[in-house]
């Protein structure tokens, strides 16, 4: 359960921090004359905690279903939690966006893109659990 916990904040927390770091960079250099450079650092720490805040109910399913695939199916765990990983993150951005019609929905698709991008990259470059894993009971 420890390294479920621990994989999947993992996971999560990359996600979090490195596309908003990019969606800030990338706006500032799409942008760059209309935002004052010394707000840039404020804008990305509201930037982190909004998409901390809102996806933390993706990370809880995500970390529940991986102590589901560990119990019931533990082979091949880095593809199955790929798929659930993107069905994740896409069924929140789809929800959000259903809810807020407001927002621009290209904006949001680019996120969602680059959250599903960095949440694959994460499933594969960190090692969910130890060689030696045994079945929890």
């Amino acid at each position: 359960m420890k390294q479920a916990l621990i994989y999947s904040l993992k996971v999560w927390l990359t996600s979090c921090l490195l596309v908003n770091l990019a969606w800030t960079i990338g706006y500032t250099i799409l942008d760059l004359g209309s935002v004052p450079l010394y707000i840039l650092p404020f804008s990305l720490l509201i930037l982190i905690l909004a998409t901390i805040i809102f996806s933390s109910l993706t990370w809880l399913a995500f970390f529940l279903m991986l102590l589901l695939l560990l119990k019931h199916s533990p082979l091949n765990i880095k593809a199955k939690a790929l798929i659930l990983g993107l069905l994740l993150v896409s069924l929140t951005f789809g929800l959000f966006m259903y809810f807020f019609p407001g927002f621009d929905r290209m904006k949001y698709s680019l996120l969602m893109v680059g959250h599903c991008t960095v949440v694959a990259l994460g499933i594969w470059f960190y090692k969910p659990f130890p060689r030696r894993f045994k079945r929890v009971a």
